[in-house]
Order: C-alpha cells, then structure tokens, then sequence
C-alpha cells in the first residue's frame, strides 16, 4: 500500500490488535495480582505464628535457666500465647487449648478490620513444651 504525502499513523486494524492484546493480558495478569497479594498476606500471618512459637520456647529456655520448674516454665510461656504483644500490630485468634497446642484459627493485619479483613489460616499451631516426657539423658549412654 503506498503513502501519499505526510500521511502517517497506525491503521484501524492495528490499534485494534494491540487493544485486543492488552485487554487479553490484563484479563489474566489482574486475578493473578490479588491471588498474589493473599497469599503474600497468608504467609506474613503465618511468620507471626512462626514468630510467637519462637517467643515461647525463648521464654520457656530462660525460665528453666534461672532455675523454674517445668511447669513454672510452660505457664511462663503460655502467657505469651494467650495475650501476645508487639507483633507489629497483627492479632491472632487462638482456639482453645488441646495437649498443649494452640490452633491459630484468623489473624488480623496492621490497621484491618475485624471481619472483613481477617486472614484465615489452617494448619497453624504453637506448641507449648511438654513436661511430661523425660529430659534426661542417659549418664552412660553407649
């Protein structure tokens, strides 16, 4: 097709090739960026989890070096689980207790709203140690 004078630009059928272009790339990139963002908010629930976990087996360590009971210890770190603070704004909701492990069952992010921007999580637990195994080890092992 020849051009004539100063005649420049797209065709009809080009402009809309690139519109159906984009409007199939955001039909597919759109969905995947709020699936990405729950996930990404799942698993920083999941690192507060990880990180109260962490602060009662700290708190059960250090109660038992400074000469506490076991179960002086346990009680020490449960506090932690029962009424955790500064874990950068997030609250967790725990179920009750069963064999000493807590099932984590929602966690509120930074500024969220009860009920509407709630995380909900499975399969998250904190344990708390357990007094009734032995401790010991053996004195001659072999």
């Amino acid at each position: 097709m020849r051009k004539d004078r100063g005649q420049q630009g797209f065709t009809l059928i080009e402009i809309i090739s690139v519109l159906v272009i984009l409007g199939i790339l955001a039909a597919v990139a759109v969905p995947k960026y709020y699936d990405l963002q729950k996930e990404a908010q799942t698993k920083a629930a999941m690192a507060v989890v990880a990180e109260v976990q962490a602060r009662v087996n700290l708190k059960f360590g250090q109660e038992i070096l400074h000469g506490g009971s076991c179960a002086e210890a346990v009680t020490a770190a449960e506090g932690l689980v029962t009424s955790p603070t500064d874990l950068g704004g997030w609250k967790l909701t725990t179920g009750t207790k069963d064999n000493n492990v807590y099932t984590v069952t929602k966690a509120l992010p930074p500024g969220g709203t009860e009920g509407t921007d709630e995380v909900s999580l499975t399969d998250a637990k904190i344990s708390l140690p357990d007094c009734t195994q032995a401790t010991d080890a053996p004195a001659n092992p072999s």
